[in-house]
């Protein structure tokens, strides 16, 4: 999710700066808004889409089973639950993205349903076969979806100029309302990115841009139209004192209705918008693994693995999980209870074995949940002796009911598949029973062959044991290589020796 937010977050960014830098000044302002609602919907489709490209980002990680965490807890099968003991504050800031976000939402409603009231409140005309809404109230001439609205008084007077009505209805028959509509709804959701007011304050420009070229294409004298622009804006001015935003936009439109742009500068600029977008799907795209298949069968034993995959929740949830922290602390919790970001600390549920060559897909073995009463550790700090046995850091120990917790720090391997049945023997007349062993055959001297050599004394296993790759425990408690040679020569029975994955002990016989 952070992956997906950040790519679309960097295309809006990109695709705005390259619309602010080469075609916002330009009277192309059709292809603009067709530049700016296409990259919209790119920014929020192309990282979503798998395809055979893709140079930025185009892989997800994922959790490594030795993940560890500062939170310690426990899963039990009996459904009791302690408090974890550290605060999720992931999860206490997405909820309260997500309020603010329901918030937004509502209040985004409120203001469509708005119309909604002007239009059910007030006496409703036409102007140029267009729904004029006759308002009591004092606003300025705007329009919403396919209404035009004005003040009554000032309509009734004459004081609105036609062409202020013939630019709103402008904004009514090319439906500027849907992309107001799309970017609101957009940041409502994701209002943390403020790049969805910078593309709202650029859409709205644009949409000025379109209507006032309306209105000077219908007018003999585009100065008569600039001083009823600014007179409206004065008015508005001293309603609503406006700040210098308002100016800085009406200086722009002012601009731009006397602005040309050449044919051949405009077809170059669109060209070189359409490559930009175009370039984001190259830049952005997810790309989709690709795997290389041996023959039919190999594909078979895939799609049977995958079919068998469980899932975790399915997996874990008859389990104890006994996590140990980085502090050696121990906690209990349902795995019900967990939170998101607790269960995505569980590895995942090893891979069903692959299908032997000739067998039936659908009869070999699959993975099952784990047992009840199962107990699942994860030592989650250094290597450390748990209950009398050595774990070592980032182990996951799986014990079934009943067995005992193992130290070598990996989960006992999957049941093996059942064997063929044997074939039926050959029936045969009972012989006669085998001759009993000859003895010893003498040598040319005389004598028998010497017996075997004795095994190595616990002294020379020591000497062959590397002491800076292993790690060397007495009753659990670690010792140095020197430690143990002394405790051998003073007849200790057992040492335990680790090393390189390798677990060996060594015993002396008295």
């Amino acid at each position: 999710m952070i992956i997906y937010l950040l790519k679309s977050s960097l295309i809006m960014a990109l695709l705005l700066g390259g619309y602010h830098c080469f075609l916002e000044r330009e009277k192309i302002l059709r292809f603009n808004r067709f530049y700016l609602l296409i990259g919209l919907l790119i920014a929020h489709v192309v990282p979503l889409i798998q395809m055979p490209y893709g140079l930025i980002g185009s892989g997800y990680r994922s959790t490594p089973v030795g993940s560890t965490s500062a939170a310690s807890f426990t899963i039990s099968t009996d459904g009791a639950a302690v408090e974890a003991s550290a605060v999720d504050w992931a999860e206490i800031v997405t909820y309260g993205y997500f309020i603010i976000s329901i918030v937004l939402i509502i209040k985004f409603i409120i203001g469509i349903n708005s119309f909604y009231i002007k239009r059910k409140n007030n006496r409703i005309t036409r102007y140029e076969e267009l729904p004029l809404v006759l308002m009591e109230q004092e606003e300025s001439p705007h329009s919403f979806w396919r209404h035009i609205y004005a003040n009554e008084r000032d309509y009734t007077a004459g004081a609105i100029d036609p062409s202020v009505l013939l630019h709103e209805a402008t904004h009514v028959r090319q439906l500027h309302s849907l992309d107001i509509l799309l970017i609101n709804a957009l940041q409502s959701v994701g209002w943390i990115n403020p790049l969805y007011h910078l593309y709202l304050r650029a859409i709205q420009l644009n949409h000025e841009y379109l209507a006032d070229e309306s209105v000077t294409r219908h007018s003999t004298d585009v100065r008569d139209y600039q001083r009823v622009l600014l007179g409206h804006l004065e008015r508005i001015s001293e309603i609503k004192l406006a700040s210098n935003l308002n100016f800085l936009i009406t200086k722009k439109r002012l601009q731009m209705m006397t602005k040309t742009t050449s044919a051949h500068k405009a077809m170059t600029l669109r060209i070189g918008g359409v490559v930009i977008l175009s370039a984001m799907l190259f830049l952005f795209g997810r790309a989709e693994a690709t795997q290389v298949l041996p023959d039919d069968h190999a594909t078979a034993a895939i799609e049977q693995t995958d079919m068998d995959q469980l899932s975790k929740d399915e997996y874990f949830k008859n389990a104890t999980i006994i996590w140990v922290g980085e502090d050696g602390t121990e906690s209990t919790k349902a795995y019900k209870d967990l939170s998101a970001a607790e269960r995505a600390m569980l590895p995942p549920p090893p891979p069903a074995p692959p299908v032997p060559p000739g067998a039936d897909p659908s009869a070999h073995h699959k993975i099952e949940p784990l047992a009840k009463g199962t107990k699942v550790y994860y030592n989650a700090g250094d290597h450390r002796v748990i209950h009398g046995v050595s774990l070592t850091a980032g182990s996951i120990n799986i014990v079934p009911p009943g067995g005992v917790l193992r130290g070598d720090g990996v989960p006992p391997p999957p049941p093996p598949e059942p064997p063929a049945p044997p074939a039926p023997p050959k029936v045969s007349a009972p012989g006669p029973p085998p001759p009993p062993p000859a003895p010893p055959a003498a040598t040319s001297m005389g004598a028998v062959p010497p017996p075997p050599p004795p095994p190595p004394s616990p002294e020379e296993m020591m000497e062959t044991i590397d002491p800076d790759a292993s790690t060397f425990y007495i009753d659990g408690k670690k010792v140095s290589y020197e430690e143990a040679k002394e405790a051998v020569r003073g007849g200790v029975k057992t040492i335990d020796v680790t090393g390189r994955g390798v677990r060996k002990t060594i015993k002396i016989n008295t």
